[in-house]
């Protein structure tokens, strides 16, 4: 079965080549054990992309502390064999997750990677069982041509609420959550206005989001989207008779959610308040 990889990325060129082992990466709950156990109950490696992604620090760039901001370079496909071939930049740091059928990461790693320029990189050998030796046979996504990042919705290069996330709401939620009482009326208010540092909206969206943490090793399951009560809300029965998501903005909503809910995607000060008025920005100078 193929499917893709989620890349957060920015510029520069270097292949890489990833195969994902279908084992168990070693004894105990490691992060790669997970992500073995949940393509496991998808079937066959059922990952349908690779994100690539790279985060210069920012300051309060989410509700929950002071954290990097981040910026969306693109997707990539997965070969049936969990493989993929691609170019990345060079000297940025990279962040990659693994994403399902629905758009909803299904592992992330913990760390960053760097690449030197023509440097080759692949993740053969450290996620493998601790007493094997990776399959001696080529990897499907190495016999083509590196593949092409495909780039994100507008509004993640770098992340920004109001320009992503706003206008989703506008168009399907504030029509009931407007502030107002009434029987077909709901909290959370999420017009959009002033809350400093962040907006109404915004404010107004915390009790339902899942805020980063590190209380051990990530879990298909528990990362991102799938955690958030948002997203169960979201396409819940209940919540189903009111308003349906289009199947691209739902993939927006969970693609925010696996970011790690970011408001802003700089450090700037000309551009934060830019991206407060919900304009379009350039990557941080600084990355």
């Amino acid at each position: 079965m193929t499917g893709k990889l989620w890349l957060m990325l920015l510029l520069g060129a270097a292949p890489i080549g990833v195969r994902p082992s279908v084992g168990a990466a070693d004894e105990g709950p490691s992060p790669a054990d997970s992500a073995a156990m949940r393509a496991a109950v998808l079937a066959d490696w059922d990952l349908q992309e690779k994100r690539l992604g790279r985060s210069p620090h920012s300051p309060e760039a989410i509700q929950a502390a002071a954290k990097r901001g981040a910026l969306l370079l693109g997707t990539v496909p997965v070969e049936a064999d969990g493989s993929a071939y691609f170019q990345a930049p060079a000297r940025k740091p990279l962040y990659f997750q693994a994403v399902d059928e629905a758009g909803r990461a299904v592992q992330g790693m913990r760390s960053v990677v760097y690449l030197q320029p023509g440097e080759r990189r692949g993740c053969v050998g450290c996620h493998e069982p601790v007493g094997a030796s990776p399959a001696a046979r080529p990897c499907l996504a190495a016999l083509r041509s590196p593949s092409t990042l495909e780039p994100g919705p507008d509004g993640t290069r770098p992340f920004g609420f109001v320009r992503l996330i706003q206008p989703i709401l506008d168009r399907r939620c504030v029509r009931c959550h407007d502030g107002s009482t009434g029987p077909d009326k709901a909290r959370p208010d999420l017009r959009d206005g002033p809350a400093v540092p962040f907006s109404k909206s915004y404010d107004g969206l915390k009790p339902y989001l899942r805020w980063p943490s590190y209380d051990g090793p990530t879990r298909p399951g528990e990362l991102g989207a799938d955690a958030s009560p948002l997203a169960a809300i979201l396409v819940g029965p209940n919540h189903g008779k009111h308003v349906e998501l289009p199947d691209h903005e739902l993939r927006t909503i969970y693609l925010w959610l696996d970011a790690q809910v970011p408001f802003f995607g700089t450090y700037e000060d000309d551009a934060l308040d830019a991206q407060r008025r919900g304009h379009a920005i350039s990557p941080p100078s600084l990355q």
